[in-house]
């Protein structure tokens, strides 16, 4: 689990925090399953060959490279042991 989850939470309410957060655990890894779907459809978007026609191609590889980026820092932060 990731630290930033318990890092704001007071230490004597960790425990509790914590419990609740793995009691919902079918949730996240719902979650995290749309979230790499997501993904799999930016990557895919990016690398097209429709992507390199763009006029504008490299702000639209710059925006592509972020959202890949950002989906993937927020998979990363999910609550779900591996």
């Amino acid at each position: 689990m990731n630290l930033k989850w318990l890092k704001k939470t007071p230490k004597h309410e960790r425990e509790a925090f914590k419990t609740r957060l793995l009691a919902n655990h079918d949730i996240f890894e719902l979650f995290k399953e749309i979230l790499e779907e997501e993904l799999d459809t930016v990557i895919h978007t990016r690398r097209s060959l429709k992507s390199y026609l763009t006029q504008n191609w490299a702000a639209y590889q710059a925006d592509r490279n972020a959202t890949e980026r950002t989906y993937q820092e927020i998979i990363d932060l999910l609550p779900i042991e591996d």
